[in-house]
């Protein structure tokens, strides 16, 4: 009866163990920020020409609050009606505000680029065209460009397609830029839009965070081993 009751009392003290280690592992829950500005957009307020003969690149800053993942992001595009189609890249640099438009421009890396891609919309209408960049690390407080150029494409001939703009300063954490560069789109940009106006856009940053269920767990393992120990209290074993 010792031997038997010492046997439970090892079983029960392994099993909590158990218990506890496999119960405080950390499930990433992912939280994060959305930033649309096309609440604030008519549908049909618009910016041109982006061409090969007009201006190569457009595009969008963001300022992240926290750091995490940029996943994607959102422009809306309206085709030329002669020549609906465009070839151009997506591309994510860090984005340099030192000097003012005319001076500042993308900097550092390229942190994400997606090859050549091609643009077939409807003329007349703007069409939703996102980007799925795999998830891209961005830092809080870190200015970011998002911007699509034609800068190194041959199919550029549209010369006025129309992305969805807004006039006014909707989003405080960016601006709308451009550049009309038919070389680069590393050199300062020709930016005189780029304060208080924005792009009808959308973006997604992902922030994993630490969920409330390896808390869960350990409580749950500490009551179990305290009932353990209160049966073990009330069957103690009887002499030889």
């Amino acid at each position: 009866m010792a031997l038997s009751a010492a046997a439970r009392l090892a079983g029960g003290s392994s099993l909590a163990a158990i218990l506890v280690s496999t119960t405080i592992v950390a499930l990433p829950v992912h939280a994060g920020e959305s930033i649309d500005t096309t609440p604030n957009w008519n549908g049909s307020s618009a910016i041109d020409p982006w061409s090969s003969s007009g201006s190569q690149s457009y595009g969008q800053i963001i300022t992240p609050l926290e750091d995490g993942n940029l996943m994607d992001f959102t422009f809306y595009i309206n085709p030329d009606l002669f020549t609906p189609d465009i070839a151009y890249q997506a591309r994510v640099y860090q984005w340099d505000y030192t000097g003012g438009p005319g001076v500042w421009g993308p900097t550092g890396p390229s942190l994400y680029n997606s090859g050549t891609l091609s643009f077939s919309g409807t003329p007349g209408s703007f069409s939703e065209v996102s980007i799925n960049t795999g998830g891209i690390a961005v830092s809080a407080g870190i200015p970011y460009v998002l911007f699509f150029s034609t800068v190194g494409e041959t199919d550029t001939s549209s010369n006025s397609t129309r992305w969805g703009f807004i006039s006014s300063d909707v989003y405080a954490n960016g601006d709308f830029v451009f550049s009309n560069n038919a070389t680069s789109f590393t050199e300062p940009w020709d930016s005189f839009f780029g304060t208080g106006t924005e792009l009808a856009f959308k973006a997604n940053i992902t922030t994993p965070v630490p969920g409330p269920l390896p808390l869960l767990g350990v409580a749950a393992a500490f009551g179990y081993s305290r009932g353990i120990r209160r049966r073990l209290a009330t069957q103690r074993p009887s002499p030889e």
